[in-house]
Formats: C-alpha cells, structure tokens, sequence
C-alpha cells in the first residue's frame, strides 16, 4: 500500500509510538520509511522522562529518545521530504480537575528548546490532541466514575469557532474492509458513515457512485466535543490558536 502510494505521488503518514524500532522484527521500520519518504506522526506526550514513563511505562522515554535520534541520523527534520512530527496528549483525569491542552505554539517552542538542547534532537510539528473519551480512556474514566463530569467540561469548553476545521469535514477513516466513517474515533466506536436511508456505506459504494455525495451528514456523539473544546484537536493538533 506505502509503495503503489508513494509511486502515485501521493503523502503518506505513519503514526508510531517510537519504541515499536527496537522490538524484534520491526527494526527496519525506521530505514524504510526514509526510503519512501514517509511523514513520521510520533507519540511524545511530554518532554520530560518521569511524566512519559508515568503515563507508557518504564523505559518508554529513553526509547524514544534513541528513536527519534535514530531518525535524526536518517535525515528525519534535517532535509524537506523527511517530516517527523510529535504529539502531545494530557494525562489522562485521574481526578475532577480537568484541564485542556495548552497552547500549540508555546509548548512547540518548550519541546524543542529542551529535546535540542538536551538530546541534540530536531522535529518538524507539535499536535496537541485531547483525549476523547473513547477506547481505553472511557474505561479508565469510567473506572474512576469521571466519565460522564469529562464529557460535562468537554461540553463546558465548546468553541464554536473550531467547528469549520473540524477534520470529519475534509476526511474520512477506512478501516480494512472497506467500511466508512468520518473520523477514526467514530470508527473505533463503530459509528459508520450512512446513507440518507441510515444505510451504512462502503468504499464500493462511494466508488460505484463516484461520489461522497451518498454521505447524508457527519455522524457525531457526545466524545465530538473534545473536537471542539478550547483550541480544538484533530490528527494534526489544535484547530485553532489560542
């Protein structure tokens, strides 16, 4: 797929957890996607070790460390065509002191300034992404009976302003059966993508069609708020400045 992709010209993404490099069998994953040119989408939640390790595990900090110097030494943020971005994401609520994602642009300037100055280590963006309540974190907040008051602060923090660059209005998430959706949250939580009639659509059927336009309207859940609270989130980070 990465390659009839890249020989069609087109951009393509891989999201990785940095630390995925050092395990057997996937050590070549850093050379090939220099090879092909492929934008590196990585997951650093903070800039400091103990909150890293606090929230993934021991060791996932120094890992990742090596890892993205490993890119660095591939020409990762160094040459036009090799793009590796980071991501930030908060801890997830152990308590009702909820908080929003901070600013993009400042935190950037913090994560480079310390990863620079610290590691000798360079990236291209910063995406700050808050934590839906979907997936994992749902049972964790649920565990913790903090899912219903998140969903309340999310709703609290509503920015109309967000709503025009939300990503489920530029793009669509497939999974491998072709089944359509207009966000990847909606597909984790199996929200598809539907006809006028409630039909659920396939890519065969936009295909058929040659249109979007079998799309009847984004289907949206209480979790879309945490699209749009404060700066907004999407796959590339804040919507909105601050």
């Amino acid at each position: 797929i990465v390659e009839i992709s890249r020989k069609a010209g087109k951009q393509v993404i891989v999201r990785s957890n940095l630390t995925i490099y050092f395990e057997k069998g996937f050590t070549d994953i850093p050379e090939y996607c220099a090879g092909h040119q492929l934008r590196v989408v990585a997951s650093l939640p903070c800039y400091l070790a103990d909150n890293v390790d606090k929230m993934r595990g021991e060791g996932v900090y120094d890992r990742s460390i090596a890892a993205l110097q490993w890119l660095n030494r591939l020409g990762y943020a160094q040459e036009p065509n090799l793009i590796v971005d980071l991501v930030y994401n908060p801890q997830i609520p152990k308590s009702e002191n909820f908080s929003l994602t901070p600013d993009q642009v400042s935190l950037t300037r913090d994560y480079k300034k310390f990863l620079q100055e610290h590691f000798n280590i360079s990236f291209n963006n910063l995406f700050t992404i808050t934590n839906l309540p979907v997936g994992r974190t749902r049972f964790h907040l649920e565990h913790r009976q903090l899912y219903q008051p998140y969903l309340q602060f999310l709703e609290d923090h509503f920015n109309g302003d967000t709503v025009e660059h939300l990503m489920c209005r530029n793009q669509l998430s497939i999974d491998y059966l072709g089944n359509i959706y207009d966000c990847d949250f909606n597909q984790m939580e199996d929200l598809a993508a539907c006809t006028g009639q409630d039909q659920k659509l396939t890519l065969s059927d936009l295909l058929q069609a040659d249109s979007l336009d079998l799309i009847a309207e984004v289907q949206t859940a209480s979790y879309c708020y945490g699209c749009t609270a404060g700066s907004g989130s999407s796959c590339g980070g804040a919507l909105i400045s601050s």
